[in-house]
């Protein structure tokens, strides 16, 4: 494989992994918060991010 490849692939899997596992974190460290200042809708719409983020298919070419 060419560095020049190997270092698309290393990107795109950088930034596939920044898109699932970031909603994830943002949402334990306001999670807290929300049981102070609960806002039922900013909850939701994680929930949803997350969810439509877990239908997401991993794509690792051959080669």
């Amino acid at each position: 494989m060419s560095s020049t490849k190997r270092r698309l692939r290393h990107h795109f899997v950088e930034l596939t992994l920044r898109l699932i596992i970031q909603p994830t974190i943002i949402l334990w460290l306001i999670v807290p918060w929300l049981d102070i200042f609960p806002d039922r809708h900013l909850l939701v719409g994680f929930h949803k991010l997350i969810e439509n983020i877990n239908q997401f298919q991993s794509y690792f070419p051959n080669g």
